[in-house]
């Protein structure tokens, strides 16, 4: 198991609201992004809530076979979802803050994610071709399965930003679930929006497949600012 994960605010931006954790539990790896939405404050609290929240959960069960029962991470997921908002609900300079999570639980042959929002998670297998797991939920991408935008124009579409799903903003919320076999060999990788809204797959891909996983995760945040890095951002790479 070899795994990194880093953060960066940008160019543009003056906070960082992404937060990640990467943490081992001996059978399995646990690996998230949030990307935190709701002014600074709110933003940074969310996203920071969430993954520290992710972190003890997991942390007080270490010793399950989480890979049978991963209904329990939907639940947690749920559960967080009403934390989040509550505390903004009850703290006004928190008000209307939420987060995207993407998370991924890791053993040697299977992947567990749990997706809510647009940051993403991909496949890049030993051998073939990148492959996203995780479908955004924001505004274009559910123009582009009406067939309102094409993929090319969601690229520059002015709400690009705008997502539909998130972690604190309301009840109930529905949870991506996928599961997913991998081999010696491949990777995963998570990321928020500033990178892929910077950099395209294909290059992603290069990135990864020609470097080690420490270098790959340096080299996707440079190449994301030298695209002008107009947002935070965060990417975790994985390979087991």
């Amino acid at each position: 198991m070899n795994i990194s994960g880093s953060t960066h605010t940008g160019l543009v931006r003056r906070s960082n609201q992404d937060s990640f954790c990467t943490e081992n539990y001996g059978d399995f790896t646990v690996f998230a992004i949030a990307d935190g939405m709701g002014g600074h404050n709110g933003g940074e609290f969310a996203s920071r809530m969430a993954i520290d929240s992710l972190k003890k959960f997991f942390t007080d069960r270490s010793d399950d076979d989480v890979f049978t029962n991963s209904a329990c991470i939907t639940n947690f997921i749920k559960t967080l979802n009403k934390m989040i908002y509550q505390r903004s609900v009850e703290d006004d300079s928190l008000r209307g803050m939420g987060t995207t999570l993407t998370l991924c639980v890791a053993n040697s042959s299977v992947a567990l994610f749990f997706h809510v929002g647009d940051s993403r998670a991909y496949i890049i297998p030993r051998e073939g071709i990148i492959h996203q797991i995780t479908k955004d939920h924001s505004l274009v991408q559910f123009m582009i399965d009406t067939k309102q935008i094409t993929p090319e124009e969601a690229k520059v579409h002015p709400n690009r930003n705008i997502i539909t799903r998130a972690v604190g903003t309301e009840s109930p919320l529905e949870v991506d679930v996928f599961v997913v076999s991998i081999s010696e060999g491949d990777r995963i990788l998570l990321c928020s929006d500033g990178l892929t809204n910077m950099v395209e797959d294909d290059e992603i891909s290069f990135i990864v497949r020609e470097n080690d996983v420490e270098s790959a995760v340096g080299k996707l945040i440079t190449r994301a600012n030298d695209e002008g890095g107009v947002d935070n951002i965060t990417a975790v790479l994985y390979e087991g």
